[in-house]
């Protein structure tokens, strides 16, 4: 008598990580999910200290399709293990979480459900902000999710619709799922983006004809940068990879250079400003204009949280501008050599 073939998993999951504490919360929420043994899940990279590594092991144990492939032990660099993780898969479709995040219970079938249909490509569910946090992981949080970040706002956020269909740039890479087949057609993730690697694939399946959705009950929550260093670096390497976009043959949005013509032109009319009275009128005009758009915009954040410590948005939002601006100045005359 001969046994039933194995069960097709309904996708694969993939978890790039660096062993953080974070990543045990991740899989445990994961686990709650609905149609949790349905998966195949790829944790990518080595999970050494303890007491992460012990629980790692029992989730292991408890959960068989919870793999750790020794191929992902070595690698160091995200784009890696993301790419390693597409090439392991034997699913049509392959979901991408980072190991900081959790999910809601019904988060499998919702970032599945917009794939019935044969034209779409790409999914990403939104990365929220959870309520209890450190306070600069709290302001890192509220300053990504609001007016100060513009369209980027939206992916730490509920869409008005339950599922609709977005531009490429508006997906998140925490919480995605793309066609397996549209990975290796693209290439995968490429290198050159040390930050926002996902919106070159997103870009690629665009050009490509396929559809990119956003599914707001595909809910996954994303935990900001804790320290004020770490957010600084995570705004420097999203300016840098928004002219590593534009170099590399990706639609120029107008708006994300909106810091870089701030930085740039408040540099130069402060230069010029010991010699010309007029470029002292002009850079006092831009700076109050600014300083009133930035108030408007914490004004809106505390009539939403009645939170006083919030006012220091006030100083985070413009610090937020000068290092995506001057980061975008230095890929500009400065750029970073990988190559392809």
């Amino acid at each position: 008598m001969t046994s039933a073939p194995p069960v097709q998993p309904l996708f694969t999951v993939v978890i790039p990580t660096l062993g953080r504490p974070c990543l045990i919360s991740a899989l445990r929420s994961l686990v709650a999910v609905e149609d949790f043994d349905a998966l195949a899940v790829l944790v990518c990279g080595a999970v050494t200290a303890e007491p992460e590594c012990s629980s790692f092991q029992r989730l292991r144990q408890e959960h068989p399709n919870i793999q750790n492939p020794p191929a992902s032990l070595g690698l160091k660099a995200l784009h890696e293990k993301r790419n390693l993780g597409w090439q392991l898969a034997r699913t049509e479709l392959v979901a991408y979480l980072d190991d900081d995040v959790t999910l809601e219970p019904a988060w499998a079938h919702k970032i599945r459900e917009p794939f019935s249909d044969p034209q779409v490509g790409l999914v990403s569910g939104p990365g929220l902000i959870p309520d209890q946090l450190p306070l600069m992981a709290r302001l890192a949080g509220l300053a990504l999710s609001s007016g100060a970040a513009g369209y980027v706002a939206e992916r730490y956020r509920l869409g008005a619709a339950a599922v609709h269909e977005i531009k490429w740039s508006k997906i998140i890479g925490c919480n995605m799922a793309v066609r397996r087949r549209l990975l290796e057609a693209c290439g995968g993730f490429n290198p050159v983006f040390e930050a926002g690697d996902e919106m070159f694939v997103s870009h690629a399946i665009t050009r490509s004809g396929y559809h990119v959705m956003f599914a707001s009950d595909a809910r996954a929550y994303h935990f900001p940068r804790a320290t004020l260093p770490g957010f600084i670096r995570q705004i420097h390497g999203y300016g840098a990879t928004r002219i590593r976009l534009i170099r590399h043959g990706v639609e120029v949005e107008w708006t994300t250079l909106l810091p870089a013509a701030l930085v740039g032109s408040a540099g130069v009319l402060a230069l010029l400003a010991a010699l010309l009275p007029m470029a002292r009128w002009l850079l006092g005009l831009e700076l109050a204009a600014y300083a009133i758009a930035v108030v408007l915009i914490v004004v809106r954040i505390l009539c939403r949280t009645r939170q006083t410590r919030d006012l220091l948005l006030l100083a985070l939002i413009p610090l937020m501008h000068a290092v995506y601006g001057a980061a975008e100045w230095q890929e500009v005359f400065l750029p970073r050599r990988r190559p392809l």
